[in-house]
C-alpha cells in the first residue's frame, strides 16, 4: 500500500466536469466567494491600514468629530450611553479612551443600562438622572437610531445628543433629534458598507477625532496609539456581534487582532520597534483566555473573550466589564479578568441547567414533534435567570429548527427572549 493512502479502501474519482482547475486551491476559494481580480484577492489576503475607506464618508462621522472637540475645548461634561453587550461594551470603551486621551482632565463618564431593569437603549429615567447630575453631551453608541421619543425627552429637559448605531433602520421610519447621527446605513445617505458593528462605528469616529485634531506633534503621535490600542476595542465587539468578517470588517478584526499580539513599525530613526495593545484590561483578560504564547484568533475573542465580557451583564450589570476596558491596571485589571471568567462559568452553569429543564418540558408538551411549529415555555423567577434566557432560546432553534420563546414569570407579568 502507498504510504499516502494508508488506512483508505477506496479510491475518489470525480466526474470529468468536476474534477480539479489547473488553478491553486486558495485561487479556486477565493473565486467562488466573489473574488474575481487579483486586487480583490489582495486586499482580502493582505489588507492595509491604508485601504479603510476615508472617515469622512461615513454619515454623521465628521460633524460628531467636530462637536467633540469642541465639547472638549469647552469643558463640556460628556456621558458616553453605550448597550451592555461586548459590542456597546468595547464601543463605550473606544470613545473613553479617545476622549480621554485629547483631554486627561475632560469630565468624561460613560453609562450602560441594567439589561434587567432598564432594558436596550435610551430611556428616558436614565435622560433623567444624567440631566439632574450635569451632564450636558450624550453621545450613545450601538444605541440610539430608532429613540425618536427619547430624544425628544433628551432636548427637552436640556441635553445634547449625538447617536452613534449601527442597527437596521427602516427606510420608512423617521429619525430621531440629534446633534449628529453617525451611522453606516442610513437610508437616505448610504455608506456603501452597512455592516460595521457598533464598536466599528466608534472606531472610525475615533480615527475622524484624531485627523481633526490640532495638538502638537507629539500629542497627535501619543494619539495615534490610543486609535491603534482602540482597534484592538472594534474587533472585540465586531466578532462579539457576529458581523461579517468582510470588506472593511475584515481588515479592522485582522489588523486588530495584530494588534494584540503586537507589530512591528519603524521608529523615527529607521529602527525596528514593537508596538502592541496597551490597554492593561485587554492584556488581562487575553491572558485569563489563553495559554502563555497562544495565538489570539476571531475564535478567542467568539468563544473565550466575548462571552466573558457579556458575563457580567447577563447576570447583573456591566460594569466590570467597562471598568476592565477603560480605568483598571495592574492587580485591579488582573482581578476583573478572573472575576468575570467565574461570572462566566455561572453563566454557563445556569444555561445547561436551563436547556436540562426546557429541553424536557418542551419534549414533554409535545412541542417538539414533526406536526408542531414552535416552542413557548415559561418558568419561575428562581431558575429561569432573564439573563440567559437568550442563549438557551438559540440552542433550542438550533436542535429543533422552529422559533423559541421563553419566558421568565415574575408574579403576574412574564418577560424573556425570543429567537
Amino acid at each position: 500500500m502507498h504510504p499516502h493512502t494508508r488506512g483508505l479502501t477506496a479510491r475518489w474519482t470525480l466526474p470529468t466536469d468536476l474534477a480539479p482547475t489547473p488553478s491553486p486551491l486558495l485561487e479556486r476559494v477565493l473565486a467562488a466567494r466573489g473574488l474575481a481580480t487579483e486586487a480583490d484577492r489582495d486586499a482580502y489576503l493582505h489588507g492595509k491600514l491604508d485601504d479603510f475607506p476615508p472617515c469622512e464618508a461615513l454619515p454623521g462621522c465628521e460633524k460628531a468629530a467636530t462637536r467633540l472637540l469642541q465639547a472638549l475645548s469647552e469643558h463640556t461634561p460628556i456621558t458616553i450611553y453605550g448597550d451592555f453587550d461586548v459590542d456597546g461594551i468595547t464601543a463605550t470603551a473606544i470613545l473613553w479612551h479617545t476622549l480621554r486621551a485629547i483631554a486627561p482632565d475632560a469630565d468624561v463618564q460613560w453609562y450602560i443600562p441594567r439589561r434587567l431593569d432598564e432594558g436596550y437603549g435610551l430611556n428616558k429615567e436614565a435622560l433623567d438622572a444624567l440631566a439632574k447630575a450635569g451632564r450636558k453631551l450624550i453621545i450613545t453608541v450601538d444605541c440610539g437610531a430608532t429613540a425618536i421619543a427619547e430624544a425628544a425627552h433628551a432636548a427637552d429637559i436640556g441635553l445634547e445628543l449625538i447617536i452613534t448605531d449601527h442597527h437596521t433602520l427602516h427606510p420608512d421610519d423617521p429619525l430621531p433629534t440629534a446633534t449628529a447621527i453617525v451611522h453606516p446605513g442610513l437610508p437616505d445617505d448610504p455608506y456603501g458598507f452597512p455592516s460595521l458593528a457598533g464598536a466599528g462605528v466608534a472606531w472610525k469616529l475615533a480615527c475622524m477625532t484624531k485627523q481633526l485634531y490640532k495638538g502638537t506633534a507629539t500629542e497627535i503621535e501619543q494619539l495615534r496609539w490610543v486609535v491603534f490600542d482602540c482597534l484592538t476595542l472594534a474587533a472585540m465587539g465586531t466578532v462579539a456581534d457576529v458581523m461579517p468578517l468582510i470588506n472593511e470588517n475584515r481588515n479592522l478584526v485582522s489588523w486588530g487582532l495584530k494588534y494584540i499580539q503586537g507589530i512591528t513599525v519603524k521608529d523615527p530613526n529607521g529602527r525596528d520597534t514593537l508596538h502592541k495593545c496597551s490597554i492593561p484590561g485587554v492584556q488581562a483578560l487575553v491572558q485569563a483566555c489563553t495559554k502563555p504564547g497562544e495565538r489570539v484568533d476571531a475564535e478567542t475573542i467568539g468563544f473565550r473573550i466575548g462571552p466573558r465580557l457579556n458575563a457580567a451583564g447577563r447576570l447583573g450589570h456591566a460594569a466590570e466589564a467597562v471598568e476592565l476596558l477603560t480605568t483598571a491596571a495592574g492587580k485591579e485589571a488582573d482581578a476583573l479578568a478572573q472575576s468575570l471568567t467565574r461570572q462566566n462559568e455561572v453563566r454557563r452553569k445556569m444555561v445547561v441547567e436551563l436547556l436540562d429543564v426546557a429541553d424536557a418540558e418542551a419534549v414533554a408538551q409535545g412541542m417538539t414533534a414533526p406536526d408542531t411549529r414552535i416552542i413557548v415555555l415559561a418558568g419561575d423567577s428562581d431558575h429561569w435567570h432573564r439573563g440567559v434566557l437568550g442563549i438557551a432560546c438559540s440552542r433550542l432553534v438550533e436542535k429543533y429548527q422552529r422559533p423559541v420563546i421563553l419566558l421568565q414569570r415574575d408574579g403576574a407579568r412574564c418577560g424573556g427572549s425570543s429567537r
